[in-house]
């Protein structure tokens, strides 16, 4: 008994060992069991990602986990442990995929490690403390400094592709050293060049893409809040997109609403005027159950609540309908707002544009009037050379009767944003086969 007590201790050690050593490495899967072999037992879940050399972390629990312990914990172990080609974490805390996430953090790893830190250790001196005050900004530019070093170097080991590269580099949500994790994975395409690839087939090229922002985690948040409860804040919305280019004032009355819509509304609300994308929110509760806002004029939040809320939505839901696919392996890699040059001249915009495996995927949303827009987006579609179940224009506020018409005219899957996901899904047979190849 002892003999074999043995030999499955001395099994384990090395398995352990193993696992180490491909994490190590940046393997995915390794990273996934070592970290939830730490974590299960308090009723934590993880599911990682691997996106650009960023390292998102998606942790499930029933009660919201600790902040500072849980980050702490992790980053010492994350830094120790010093897996290659990973530079960033990103974690996420929430009670499932569906639900509302409790809190983000993130922290660097490697070159940038040291310099990060100082941000979020609570035990620097004061002397260090009122150092990092003084000198941010210098600091910051010594990273961003050695951010750009690294990035031309890497840059110039690639073929004749550095001004794409460089202005694509953050846009695009690939990973160049994607490991293959024996199942149900999700990783991302080594060659980012095939968006542009299929693009320049069609003899269109891609003038422009948008820089990320700082605040692109915060607004996707809310955009996904927003999206999941469309039905429950539509009133709200609907109020302040009426008020949006003037600025006045508005009241919304809430005697007759559920306690859920009040809860959704107000939660909404409130984030949108931490942000200062409404300059005023007041809720008057029992018995008055009346909601008084002011939007703000800034251009940011007019084009968040114009529209660009729904892009941020869509995206996110189609990685989360990914990354809950029962295929062994996806690869995908996507684009937002490629400002693109047709084969005449002209400049067009597209919203989405995913490849997943071996397909092209193209979305373009709407919420306002979308009449004068769809038989353009139709004959883009052609241009791409895109049949009806890759190229989609999703709406809002529009019955499925109108969807089926507008679908069956244009000759692309025209869909409400609530029923999006369930289209999608069947589209792609996410829950059976890869898509056949376009």
């Amino acid at each position: 008994y002892y003999l074999v007590s043995l030999f499955k201790f001395k099994a384990k050690m090395s398995q352990d060992r193993n696992l180490v050593e491909l994490a190590k490495k940046g393997n995915l899967d390794a990273l996934t069991k070592l970290i939830n072999s730490k974590i299960n037992s308090r009723g934590i879940t993880a599911k990682l990602t691997l996106i650009d050399g960023c390292l998102q972390i998606m942790t499930i629990s029933q009660q919201v986990i600790n902040q500072e312990k849980f980050m702490l914990s992790l980053r010492r172990y994350l830094q120790n442990l010093n897996p290659e080609n990973i530079s960033q974490v990103k974690v996420y805390n929430c009670q499932s995929y569906n639900s509302f996430i409790y809190w983000n953090a993130e922290f660097k790893l490697g070159v940038d490690a040291q310099i990060h830190s100082f941000k979020e250790t609570t035990s620097l001196g004061s002397d260090l403390q009122k150092y990092l005050a003084k000198n941010t900004e210098f600091l910051t530019r010594i990273a961003i400094a050695l951010e750009e070093i690294s990035a031309k170097i890497d840059s110039e080991k690639t073929a004749n592709n550095l001004q794409f590269q460089s202005r694509t580099e953050k846009k695009l949500r690939l990973n160049e050293n994607a490991p293959q994790p024996e199942n149900n994975s999700l990783i991302r395409e080594e060659n980012y060049e095939q968006i542009e690839q299929f693009l320049l087939e069609r003899n269109i090229t891609i003038k422009f893409l948008p820089p990320l922002k700082e605040g692109d985690e915060i607004l996707d948040s809310i955009a996904f809040f927003f999206g999941e409860r469309y039905e429950l804040v539509g009133k709200v919305y609907n109020k302040i997109k009426r008020n949006l280019t003037t600025g006045n004032r508005f009241k919304l009355e809430l005697r007759t609403a559920s306690q859920e819509e009040i809860a959704s509304i107000c939660q909404f609300c409130h984030r949108l005027h931490q942000i200062a994308f409404l300059e005023e929110y007041t809720y008057l509760k029992s018995p008055r159950y009346q909601l008084k806002a002011k939007p703000s004029r800034l251009p940011d939040a007019i084009n968040f609540l114009s529209g660009e809320w729904l892009e941020r939505y869509i995206k996110q839901k189609i990685i989360q309908l990914l990354n809950e696919s029962n295929q062994e392996i996806i690869q995908y890699s996507y684009l937002t707002n490629p400002q693109i040059s047709l084969p005449n001249g002209d400049d067009f915009e597209l919203d989405i544009i995913f490849r997943i495996n071996e397909e092209i995927f193209w979305f373009e949303v709407k919420t306002g009037e979308y009449q004068r827009h769809i038989n353009k987006y139709s004959q883009m579609a052609q241009e791409l050379n895109l049949d009806k179940d890759h190229a989609f224009m999703i709406l809002t506020d529009i019955p499925d009767s109108a969807t089926t018409a507008l679908s069956n005219l244009f000759q692309m899957t025209v869909v409400n944003s609530d029923s999006f996901a369930e289209v999608f899904s069947r589209i792609i047979s996410l829950e059976k086969n890869p898509p056949e190849r376009v």
